[in-house]
C-alpha cells in the first residue's frame, strides 16, 4: 500500500499489529521509502532497519501464523523496538554493547506499507511522541 506520507522523524513512537505468513524474504517489507526499509526477515530472518549503506538486524524473528504487536520508539539519541510490550532491542551503532558507544537512530519510512511482505499489518498507531 502507497502512502502520500514520507518519513516521521524523531521523536516519534509507532505501533502496529502484525501477523506474517510462510515465505517472507529480505524483500519483505513492513515500511519503507527514500529514507529507510523497515524489512521483515531480513538477516538470518530478523526483523531488520536498513537506512543508506547501513543494516541492523534485531535477533528477533516474527513467528508464523501468530499475531504480534510491533512498537518503534524513535528519538535523536536511539531506536527501540519493543514485542508485545517487551524491549527486545536497542539498536547501537556496531551492535557490540559496549558501554560508551554511539546509539542508532532510524527515521521512520512511511512511504510504502506491506510491499512484498506475506501476512497481515494493521492496527497501524503513529504517534508525534
Amino acid at each position: 500500500m502507497t502512502t502520500p506520507l514520507k518519513t516521521l522523524g524523531y521523536p516519534y513512537t509507532v505501533s502496529f499489529d502484525v501477523m506474517a505468513k510462510e515465505g517472507n524474504t529480505g524483500e519483505s517489507m513492513l515500511f519503507s521509502g527514500y529514507d529507510g526499509q523497515l524489512r521483515a526477515a531480513d538477516v538470518d530472518g530478523n526483523v531488520t532497519i536498513k537506512r543508506s549503506f547501513f543494516t541492523q538486524e534485531s535477533g528477533y524473528v516474527l513467528p508464523t501464523e501468530k499475531p504480534v504487536n510491533i512498537t518503534l520508539v524513535g528519538t535523536f539519541q536511539n531506536t527501540k523496538l519493543y514485542v508485545d510490550g517487551e524491549l527486545v532491542k536497542m539498536f547501537h551503532s556496531t551492535d557490540s554493547g559496549v558501554v560508551g558507544e554511539y546509539w542508532s537512530t532510524f527515521v521512520f519510512p512511511l512511504e510504502e506499507i506491506g510491499k512484498n511482505f506475506k501476512g497481515y499489518i494493521g492496527n497501524i498507531k503513529i504517534y508525534n511522541k
